[in-house]
């Protein structure tokens, strides 16, 4: 997973779910905030964050 791939997959995120509360809409701040402090070449940590988004994305799709 790259960096980009973890952008595009907040944007699609962004494009096609609605926040369904203040915690989604925040949480989601809190993803987009931290992946603009990402290390690229940080395989592991970027891994984790795009385990994170796609649990995230779960919670969207069910709510």
């Amino acid at each position: 997973m790259s960096l980009e791939q973890i952008q595009q997959h907040i944007n699609q995120i962004k494009t096609s779910h609605q926040m369904p509360n203040k915690e989604f809409q925040n949480t989601f701040k809190l993803f987009e905030s931290y992946v603009t402090s990402l290390d690229k070449n940080n395989q592991e940590q970027l891994n984790q964050v795009f385990k994170a988004l796609k649990r995230f994305r779960s919670r969207l799709e069910i709510n």
